[in-house]
Order: C-alpha cells, then structure tokens, then sequence
C-alpha cells in the first residue's frame, strides 16, 4: 500500500538470492533468546505512543469496526471489470464515491461497498463460509499522482484473479454465479480507491491517519480472503506520453485532465519501496505465504537500519516526503508477535533460498507451531534446507506433529538432514516429503529415522525416482520393524503402499494413481530384484502383470475366482408377517422352519446366524454334504432359474408370508425377486 508515492533514486543494490549471502548476518542463533527491538524498550505500540487500542488480528468485529472508524470503503470486484472494459483507469476515492455501475444482472449499485453494508450485523467475512470475501491488493505507484496511470495494474489484477493458478478463478461468470446461487460477493481494498487520496479535507485528513496505524489489519487479519501482489511495473511499450490523465493539480488547486508529461514517475521496484515490504512482512504472518517469509522484528529492524547506511546486504524502505521506517517498524513487530504466538500451523510456498534461512530464524518464536509446511514447486531448497532441519534440530519442537516438504533440490543432504532433526521431535507423528533427487542415502536416513520416531504413525515419499534398490530394502525393512509397534504405520514412496516380511515385498496395487514415468520405473526396480529375492504384488493391469515378468497365481473373473475359493453361501431371508402375527412364538416358529429347511435341501451343516423380527441370515459352507457347492445345483434345489439367469426364485412353505430372499456367497450377493406364495 503506497499511500504517498514513492521518490528518490536507489541507493543499494537488491539484495541477491545466493544462500550463503544472507545465512550469516541474519541467521539467528535458535538457541538463544530473540533480543529486544528498539520498538519493545520504548514499551510503543503500533498505532502510536498513547494509543493503547486492542486491535485482534483473528476477530472479524475487530475488522469490521476498523473499516468503520478509518471510512475505509471497499470496492465491488464487478465494478473493476466494467473499469476495464471500459477502458479507464482507477479513479481516485474522492471521486469513486459518487460513481454507479450496472452490474452483471443489470442491476444499478455503487461502485464503492456503503457504510450500510459494513454495518449489517449480519455481515459476514471470510473464505470459509463468509458471504463477503475481501481481497487486498498490494502494489506500486508508478507516478506520484496515481499509482497506475496506464492500466496496467488493473489488467494485471483481473488476469491473475481469472488465472487457474489461483485458488478460484474468479472470472465474471464466476461471479455471477457465486452471487445468485451462494449470495457471495468480493470486495476487494486497493488504497487508491478507497482511501481518500491527496488533496484531503481536515475529516478526510484523520480518517486516513486512523487508516495508516492500523493498516496491517487490512494484509494479516485472519478473515482477509486473499492478499494480491501486483510487483511488475508497466512495461515501457505501453507507456504512453499523448493525452492526458485525470490528476488533482497543484497549480490549479483541481482535480482535472492533465497531459501525461506532468506525472512525476517513480521506477522504484517493488521489493524496495516501504510500504510493500510492510505489506509482505504483514501477509507472510498469515497461515498459509508464498514467496516471504516471517521476519524477526530485530532482524527486520537491523536489516532496516544497514539499508539506511547504504550496505548492500541491508533493506532498502523508500518513502516519499519523509521517511516512515518507524512505523513501518512498529507495525511489523506487532503483527510478527501476535501470530507467532498463536499460529499452530505454517504452510510456506516458493521461498527463496534467502528467506528458507529467515523462516528458521523465526521458527523460534512460533512455540504452538504444531504442523509446518514447506512446498516449492518454483524454486530449489539447496543448501538452505540444511540450515532449517538444523534448527529443528536444536529447537526440539515439543508441539509439532505433521511435517511437510515438497520441492526439488533436496538431495540426500537435505533428506539425512531432515532425518536427523525429526528424530527429536517427540510428537511428530506424520512425515510427508516429495523430491525427485533423494538417492538411496537419503533413502536409508529416512528409513532409520522412522524407526527411531516412537509415535510415527504416517510417512511418506513422493516422487523418489533415484531411489534403488538399497533405499528401497531399507524402507521396506523400517516398515517391516515398525508392525510390532504401530500397525498404522504405512510407508509409502511414489504412493507404493508396501510391507516387508521375512525376505518377501508386498506391493498392493502399487502402479494406481502413479503417472507414467513413475510407473515404469517402479517396473524397472522390481524387475531388477535378485533372484533370492520375492516380491508379491496385486494388481488391475495386464500391462503390469506382463512387465514385471512374474508368476501369476490367479488370473479369472470374479465368478471364477468365488467359485474356486469361495466357502458357500449365505442366505438372507426377509417375511412379512400378516398383520395378525407379531407374537415372539410366531418368530421362534419360523425360525424353526428355515433352520429345518437349510439342512435339509442346502447343507446339513448350515447354520441360522442371526435373526430379528422378519429377517433371517443363514450360511451353508461348502464341503462334503453340502448341496450349494454351486449356483446350478442350487437352482435344482430351491426352485426354478430366472431368465435373466441371474436372479433365483425361491417358494418356502410358509403360509401367510410374503417372502423375499437374497443369495451370496462371501464376496457378492445375488438379489432375489420378491415372492408372494400362494396359500
């Protein structure tokens, strides 16, 4: 949020990615504790010295009530797209207030969310079941007078909402849908529109002075649906300097038309300006960030400070007219110490190697962290991975009972690693780790770690094409070790759920689900097994039955099979009794007589094994005796075959009962008709 545009050329270089680079100036010492901010000796809070207002990050009223008091005015998702197809650009808040639009069902509303709206004591916040969902945008101003002169920026905005990569892409048939079937709507806060923007009247002027204290509301409360980064500036081809602009003018005291060569430009990138790295730190607090990680308010005022001295390894704040590093600062600190204290669970998505180093100097401070989460699927953990399970290691997480991590770049380092540091995680009870270059000793550091985790009771491996036929045995053999203490326990790699038993592998359909590289190189290691080796395995493929070059033991349909292995049938009989027989002798009687029934024409061996009020389950096991041994012989006993072959029709002697009964072996049953006997 760039309130003030941003001036001023740069004066560091950006700070580069490399790990080793950052890991030793910033890489706190887990061990200790955090040291005391500047900020928390001077006992001040963010919203200012005196100002001593409870601000929840977690209570939508908090949020609710700020919006109110700041006159902060949200703006309808459906007015963005007519903006673009209309071909404008933001207007400025003072005028957007009085600005209308017709909506998808041509409905006239205003552009901007009332007051009346946020008023609603039914108004609910929130992805998870809210009927008002609230986006934040974070973004540059590309000009001093308005963040976006050229569109770009909205374009940007509306492009990555419809975007498959995002959660739901919110295109306008989503919209309209969302709204008339789930009475859903987005409001969505870009400070531009609804903030009121310079020149501002005296109410104007303190309104956005409650705004900016309590800002970090709008980037880290718990019920901000999404937090949008819009980072890239406009590119230069579509800059236009012909026309003109809609800006308030100094000379003029009016908000008018100006020409395009009267905007003061600002080509400050995104990860420089102050208030967007305030925004990053505020929304990387949140339970699931992508890209940044949660900074130590020391760390993040030390690095503040090196870059105010120009260092190159510090953190450049640029602000317009005067500097706001202060509150910046302060804000960061409060939002940090709140959510680490309650947060129990982080998901953390794409971090560079840099801020895998800050996310383990932070871990300290997250005491009832109890499932963490590391998924890059567009960047490389690399040696910074190491640097993490190290602090894990130290830490000795008492609460922490899921972990997971997923991306490339893990190797066997990070694997032996990872294995070292759960091995000191009392509670951890599932792992979960997916990486395509973990070799058979990162393979067998796993598999001793799963043994020496006592309440272990889920691990899994994705994706672990290198892994041969060492990392295998070794898994197999933890699996094996681990039965006589948790049954539960199901190792799995690439989703092959396996057990290992007296020299013998025991792989259940193991190629289901499995894409096709996997696949063939799960073929390729069975097939490359010794010969004193044997590996049992089931499967739904033919393909896999031939490719694996075994024995196959049995191979037919389901009729085949029950019938070469099945041991008899269960018969299950329902009657309706007439309405003048409810008497438990009336039951007893009949049951009397299927009991005599079954031995006599099915099995003398048959048994009655329950009965209730108007239903009886019988079994005749298969065997010497019996005369159920098969389908065939059983139609010439009971009655006559359907046509349909499948179905059997069956008259019992049972006066004054509708009867009705089903026929099944140990797998599958077979339905019979309804019977209705005549007397």
């Amino acid at each position: 949020m760039e309130s003030y545009a941003c001036t001023g050329e740069n004066t560091a270089e950006p700070v580069g990615e490399e790990f080793s680079d950052l890991s030793k100036p910033y890489a706190s010492d887990p061990e200790k504790a955090p040291a005391k901010t500047s900020v928390q000796a001077r006992g001040e809070t963010a919203a200012g010295p005196g100002d001593t207002k409870d601000e929840s990050l977690t209570d939508p009223k908090c949020l609710k009530n700020f919006l109110r008091e700041a006159d902060i005015r949200l703006v309808r998702l459906e007015y963005l797209y007519k903006l673009a197809e209309a071909g404008r650009v933001w207007p400025r808040r003072q005028e957007a207030d009085g600005e209308e639009f017709e909506d998808f069902d041509g409905k006239i509303r205003t552009a901007l969310v009332t007051m009346e709206e946020i008023r609603n004591p039914r108004l609910r916040f929130g992805e998870g079941g809210g009927d008002r969902i609230i986006l934040s945008v974070s973004h540059t101003w590309e000009s001093q007078q308005h963040p976006d002169p050229w569109g770009w920026q909205l374009q940007s905005l509306l492009q990555h909402l419809q975007s498959s990569s995002t959660v739901l892409a919110l295109s306008p048939a989503t919209l309209l849908f969302l709204r008339r079937e789930c009475n859903t709507e987005f409001w969505v806060f870009i400070d531009f529109m609804c903030l009121p923007q310079y020149k501002r009247s005296e109410e104007e002027q303190q309104f956005f002075k409650r705004a900016m204290r309590s800002m970090h509301l709008l980037y880290a409360h718990e019920y901000i649906g999404r937090v949008i980064r819009l980072e890239e500036l406009t590119p230069e081809s579509q800059k236009s300097t012909s026309g003109s602009i809609s800006i308030y003018c100094e000379n003029t005291g009016r908000f008018e038309p100006r020409p395009y060569g009267e905007l003061v430009l600002n080509g400050t990138l995104y990860s420089m300006r102050g208030w967007c790295i305030a925004e990053v730190q505020w929304m990387s607090c949140q339970e699931v960030f992508d890209g940044f990680s949660p900074m130590v308010p020391a760390i993040f005022q030390e690095r503040v400070a090196r870059g105010e001295q120009g260092l190159a390894d510090g953190l450049v704040l640029k602000f317009t007219h005067h500097s706001d590093a202060e509150l910046v600062s302060q804000l960061q600190e409060l939002v940090f110490l709140e959510h680490a204290r309650k947060r129990t669970k982080l998901t953390a998505s794409n971090l560079p190697q840099q801020e895998i180093v800050i996310l383990g100097s932070a871990l300290p401070h997250f005491v009832n962290l109890t499932h963490l989460s590391l998924i890059n699927s567009s960047q490389r953990f690399g040696a910074s991975i190491v640097e993490l399970a190290h602090v894990l290691e130290l830490l000795r997480p008492e609460k922490l009972v899921r972990l997971e991590v997923r991306g490339d770049g893990l190797m066997d380092a990070g694997a032996t690693a990872i294995a070292t540091a759960i091995v000191n995680c009392e509670k951890l009870s599932a792992i979960s780790i997916e990486s395509d270059d973990i070799g058979d000793a990162g393979a067998e550091a796993l598999a001793a770690a799963v043994v020496e985790c006592k309440n272990l009771t889920n691990f899994e491996l994705f994706k672990s094409y290198r892994v041969g036929d060492a990392g295998l045995a070794a898994l197999a053999a933890a699996s094996f070790a681990v039965q006589w203490r948790n049954e539960a326990l199901r190792p799995q790699t690439g989703q092959w759920c396996f057990f290992y038993v007296d020299g013998r592998l025991f792989l259940d359909e193991p190629s289901a689900a499995v894409d096709a590289g996997a696949k063939r190189h799960l073929w390729k290691v069975i097939r490359m097994r010794s010969r004193d080796q044997t590996v049992v395995l089931t499967t739904h493929s033919m393909e896999e039955a031939e490719v694996v070059r075994g024995q196959l033991r049995c191979l037919g349909t389901p009729l085949h099979i029950k019938g070469k292995y099945g041991s008899g049938y269960q018969l299950e009989l329902f009657c309706d009794p007439p309405a003048d027989e409810f008497s438990h002798e009336f039951w007893a009687a009949k049951a009397q007589e299927l009991r005599r029934f079954v031995r006599r024409h099915l099995s003398p061996k048959g048994s009655l094994l329950e009965h209730h009020a108007g239903r009886w389950g019988t079994r005749s096991s298969g065997g010497r005796g019996c005369k159920s041994c098969s389908a065939g012989g059983l139609r010439q006993i009971v009655g006559k075959a359907h046509p349909m072959s499948r179905w059997l029709c069956l008259a019992i002697p049972y006066s004054r009962v509708n009867c009705r009964l089903s026929l099944s072996s140990c797998q599958n049953p077979f339905n019979l008709e309804p019977l209705n006997p005549k007397p």
